[in-house]
């Protein structure tokens, strides 16, 4: 009878963990669980940055109502994020979405245009 009641338990309890973890976000700053990716809204726009051994300074993706863009940055200048974006979380804000992957970011507008970041792959489409 214990045995089962810890199980129930202990299953009651990750239900709960997963059910949080995918609901989508909508806040102004967050990151990716490895903390490899920071991404930062502000106003119609949305700015991602990722650190990489193939850029010695980094690289970013950046989307807005209209189109998407790609490529190295001096600095992240995202700050540091506290709210974690979990891998099959969404987060989405003024037309804009963000998916986490453990394979990286995908973020798009309404019109589909958007980026991909990873430590390995930076594109917009």
């Amino acid at each position: 009878m214990r045995r089962f009641l810890l199980i129930l338990a202990l299953t009651t309890l990750g239900l709960g963990c997963a059910t949080a973890q995918a609901r989508d976000l909508s806040v102004s700053l967050f990151r990716s669980p490895s903390g490899g990716i920071h991404c930062r809204a502000s106003g119609d726009a949305l700015l991602c940055t990722v650190l990489t051994p193939r850029y010695s300074n980094g690289a970013f993706g950046t989307v807005d109502q209209r189109s998407a863009s790609v490529g190295p940055v001096d600095e992240p200048g995202t700050g540091d994020p506290k709210t974690v974006l979990h891998y099959g979380q969404r987060w989405h804000r003024r037309g804009l979405s963000c998916t986490m992957r453990k394979s990286g970011i995908t973020c798009r507008n309404r019109r589909g245009h958007g980026f991909f970041l990873s430590k390995a792959t930076q594109r917009a489409f």
